[in-house]
């Protein structure tokens, strides 16, 4: 599924637990007060083209609903500013998104129980018949480092009248019977070739992860660990590292294929930029710590001149 979601975007999974339970499937609540539609607890285009005064929107509330009063309504557009083309994107949970790198960063909603899949309602009318819509479920736990437990999706093609859809989550067998602390769900308008769909148009509604008992997600109260996303990687010149939340004197540490430290540079604030100018072609790892040198989070870094 990666594979599938990269042809679109690259997203990277920045967060360690939510702030949130997974809410408003149906579609039936939507946030008001802007120009611009948005369901409660998720997020989209929208929300990152929105207050820069940037239309058209790429979703918005439909009343032609598979059950109860709405649904979610995605189309793939062209953003001119961007000089690029956008299809609908809603996330069931949050997101940061940089234009000039095209990197996204995506934080989860609160899950402790593992969905055997996920299905709903659709209808679509794609722009060509290569297109496709997605709807896309990605599973994780934090481990000092975020591991993707399972995924799942499904490929949504033409469909006139909302029609029943359900994608299987496929877990890594080295993550049997453990349980997850986050979920992200992603619905795409769009999957054709070079992303040049414009005019693709789907709806979306009645939401369900399968196997998942809601009431018990609902008493399961996510606390907020400290995170870092890192971007772009690979990466070239400069390393971008976001964080959720700062720890006093907490630094990132940058370490060659043999064990030999490449950098030490402090996190001072939300946003911090790492030089990777000593840094040849090759595989890196970090390590991000605290001021007792505690291990916040590990990960691999590839660097590309």
């Amino acid at each position: 599924m990666k594979k599938i979601l990269l042809t679109i975007f690259t997203l990277t999974i920045i967060s360690v637990n939510s702030f949130a339970q997974v809410t408003n499937l149906g579609f039936e609540s939507w946030v008001t007060g802007n120009t611009w539609d948005t369901p409660t607890g998720w997020n989209s285009f929208n929300d990152v083209f929105g207050p820069l005064g940037i239309t058209p929107y790429t979703i918005s509330k439909s009343n032609t609903a598979n059950s109860g009063s709405f649904a979610i309504r995605l189309e793939t557009k062209s953003i001119p500013i961007a000089q690029d083309t956008f299809p609908g994107l809603a996330i069931c949970g949050t997101m940061t998104f940089d234009l000039q790198t095209m990197d996204f960063g995506l934080k989860g909603k609160a899950l402790n129980q593992r969905p055997s899949g996920i299905s709903g309602f659709y209808k679509y009318a794609p722009f060509t018949l290569q297109d496709t819509a997605i709807v896309a479920v990605i599973v994780t736990k934090w481990n000092g480092y975020r591991d993707t437990l399972g995924e799942g999706y499904f490929l949504g093609t033409t469909a006139v009248n909302y029609t029943s859809f359900t994608g299987t989550v496929m877990y890594d067998p080295a993550f049997n019977g453990v349980a997850p602390d986050s979920i992200i769900i992603v619905i795409f308008s769009s999957n054709a070739p070079n992303n040049k769909a414009i005019g693709s148009v789907l709806y979306v509604d009645d939401i369900n992860l399968i196997g998942v008992n809601f009431a018990s997600v609902e008493q399961f109260n996510a606390t907020e660990k400290e995170s870092y996303g890192l971007f772009p990687n690979p990466a070239s010149d400069v390393l971008q590292i976001q964080s959720s939340k700062i720890t006093p004197r907490s630094t990132i540490v940058i370490y060659d294929a043999a064990g030999r430290e490449v950098s030490n540079t402090p996190i001072v604030d939300m946003n911090t930029s790492v030089s990777l100018n000593d840094c040849t072609n090759g595989l890196y790892f970090y390590r991000i710590s605290n001021a007792s040198n505690q291990l916040i989070q590990a990960g691999k870094i590839n660097v590309v001149k």
